[in-house]
């Protein structure tokens, strides 16, 4: 493990010059995920907001359904969260494999649950290359058949 020391005498390592508010990180790993406001103290949560799916895709709950659902858990599992994002997909995104089906984003005092549509004929593409046996195995043990689609490997 490498030892980082700071490049001046004067300096400890760790702090930060320049008007920076915090450490430069250049691979971007904290880069903004969401662009969600901060929820008022007056605010009921969690706050829905439902995006239209374009035609190719579909929502398999709606918005009432999902809060429905948290609020069926018990209050300490969903008492954080203050948002329930039923967000719009690119296609692109989706033909590129870039984003799940969902996710958790969390910061700058938004807890919110990002959900994503499926598509309407549920295959999940994989592209032109057949993908690895290990990603074949992850998909086989949940039912999903790895098929050969003209030129592109679905499931």
């Amino acid at each position: 493990m490498p030892i980082y020391t700071p490049w001046k005498k004067s300096r400890k390592f760790g702090d930060i010059y320049g008007g920076r508010e915090r450490l430069k990180c250049s691979d971007n790993i904290f880069q903004r995920l969401h662009s969600i406001k901060r929820p008022n103290s007056n605010d009921v949560l969690p706050i829905l907001i439902e995006d239209n799916p374009s035609r190719d895709f579909f929502f398999p709950l709606s918005g009432q359904e999902t809060l429905e659902t948290l609020r069926g858990l018990p209050k300490r599992d969903y008492e954080e969260i203050t948002h329930v994002w039923l967000r719009r997909l690119k296609k692109t995104d989706y033909t590129e494999r870039k984003l799940p089906f969902a996710w958790f984003c969390c910061g700058s005092g938004v807890r919110a649950i990002v959900l994503f549509p499926w598509p309407n004929d549920l295959t999940i593409p994989y592209g032109s290359k057949r993908p690895s046996n290990k990603v074949i195995n992850e998909f086989e043990r949940y039912g999903a058949k790895l098929e050969k689609n003209g030129k592109n490997w679905v499931s």
